[in-house]
């Protein structure tokens, strides 16, 4: 969804564009308007938006001087000046301030459309190309898009980091659209350019902002209280990094910027941090733990199994165990229970994956004890399985996601549909159908939407993305691209013919 701002003295021409947008039917958003440049500045500052349409001369402040302070405060918005005046010089004046386009009026509604595509299309390539440097997949240069000389990047994981591509779209946190992250933000840190993107996998964002030493200081006085609201709004934890950048240096900082913030979550706590930790080695005891596990698992002490995870997890909360050393660590017993187990059972199976999983749909130490005690049992004990018929599990499950096309199921949902642990569901969904519950929910969803793309052409993305339980339009589009490789406006009759 592109959200545009208007900037209009005259009332009738003010309410003519308004109804020419809304007669485009594409996926733009009024979010504000006002009727002079004064008024204007503030409000575009506070709520960022994609494109900002301004007429040239009205009081108090015209709308070349508007776009001339928007600049000077390090705002991204792309400008549009709509004026009936033709005078060659407004248009050159405009140019040069960086306006991405000059309308006359009365705006032609042809022209609106295509003013507004060419818009869109360099408002995409901002956002892909900061995805693309943090997957190593681009080469584009993103120091051109911004003449700004120092900068401050955020990046901001919600709940655990993932590491596995099966997992792109993390199982158990929503998506919060990028212009609601921004509006948080510019709440604890205002006036200031802020940019705010996707991150690599679907619970990451990565903010930019100006920075300079002042700015700096201020951000690191607001950040707290910014966390805090990110975490009332999300339900999670959330893990902040923050360095500067100067000049060319900001490719590569985006990529460290990354690492070092899933190097320094810790798992079931808020932290924020502008120094990189260093990833603990293995302990040697660990190596003693899995064989005593091993033991419990064959003799099936499963209590005593449950109560020495439970402490040793403990444990590690009081140490504050970064998420990635927590994972490490499990996976190495995992490893180790694999190796010992081989010769009594074919043990074919991902270890990471089914791991993951389990930490991500664990919200504290204490579940995740309970949930990764659940999966050794699941994995490695001798006992009947949970359920009497994994296929008939399997075969409810992708009738139920049938039925609930519209929802946002969780696992959790699931788990207390059925009354197995999201542990054992996640196992046999992947033995059967070699994806996770939710990959196969969010495909199904991505199915349907195909289906109504083609049966109503008349049929917006907003409304499809809402009928399909997508709280964001952009989000929606991102996801339908992922899996079927193109946008969903190409999956329509009329934009193929």
């Amino acid at each position: 969804m592109t959200s545009i701002y208007l900037v209009e003295d005259e009332v009738y021409a003010m309410m003519a564009l308004k109804q020419k947008i809304m007669d485009l039917q594409g996926e733009y958003v009024i979010v504000g308007a006002a009727d002079n440049g004064a008024a204007a500045l503030e409000q575009i500052l506070d709520l960022c938006p994609d494109i900002v349409l301004t007429d040239i001369r009205m009081p108090d402040m015209d709308g070349l001087t508007l776009i001339s302070k928007l600049q000077e405060k390090g705002c991204q918005s792309l400008p549009v000046i709509v004026s009936g005046y033709q005078d060659f010089e407004y248009a050159k004046q405009a140019v040069k301030l960086g306006a991405a386009d000059y309308l006359l009026k009365p705006v032609n509604p042809p022209e609106l459309y295509a003013c507004l595509k060419k818009c869109c299309e360099k408002l995409s390539k901002r956002s892909k190309n900061i995805v693309s440097f943090l997957i190593g997949e681009e080469s584009f240069s993103f120091e051109t898009a911004f003449r700004k000389d120092s900068f401050i990047f955020l990046y901001i994981i919600t709940a655990n980091p993932l590491s596995s591509v099966e997992n792109m779209l993390h199982p158990n946190v929503r998506y919060l659209p990028n212009g609601d992250l921004e509006r948080l933000f510019c709440k604890f840190y205002k006036y200031q350019f802020c940019k705010c993107f996707d991150g690599f996998f679907s619970n990451e964002k990565m903010i930019l902002i100006c920075g300079d030493k002042k700015g700096n200081a201020l951000l690191a006085g607001n950040l707290p209280y910014f966390v805090k609201a990110l975490e009332d709004e999300t339900g999670k934890y959330i893990t902040v990094y923050y360095m500067g950048a100067e000049g060319m240096s900001i490719s590569n900082a985006i990529r460290e910027c990354r690492v070092n913030a899933v190097r320094c979550a810790q798992f079931g706590k808020s932290t924020i941090h502008n120094e990189p930790v260093l990833l603990p080695a293995v302990s040697a005891k660990l190596g003693e733990t899995a064989d005593l596990y091993a033991m419990m698992l064959g003799q099936n002490q499963t209590d005593l199994l449950e109560s020495h995870i439970t402490r040793l997890l403990k444990q590690w909360e009081k140490e504050s165990h970064t998420c990635r050393a927590v994972t490490e660590d499990l996976l190495f017993v995992m490893d180790t229970l694999k190796r010992s187990l081989s010769s009594k059972r074919m043990l074919e199976f991902n270890n990471q994956y089914y791991l993951e999983n389990v930490i991500s749909f664990s919200g504290d130490y204490d579940e995740l004890a309970r949930n990764f005690y659940l999966l050794l049992r699941v994995l490695f004990a001798a006992d009947e399985p949970l359920a009497s018929s994994p296929e008939e599990l399997v075969e409810s499950l992708i009738v139920y996601f049938k039925e609930h096309l519209s929802c946002n199921v969780t696992l959790q949902d699931l788990e207390e549909r059925t009354g197995v642990s999201k542990v054992y569901i996640c196992r046999i969904f992947k033995k059967f159908q070699n994806t996770t519950p939710m990959d196969f929910f969010t495909r199904l969803k991505i199915a349907r939407a195909k289906e109504l793309l083609a049966d109503f052409p008349g049929m917006s993305l907003r409304e499809i993305a809402d009928s399909l339980g997508f709280n964001d339009v952009y989000y929606f589009s991102k996801v339908f691209k992922r899996i079927t490789g193109a946008p969903p406006s190409e999956m329509r009759p009329d934009e193929k013919s």
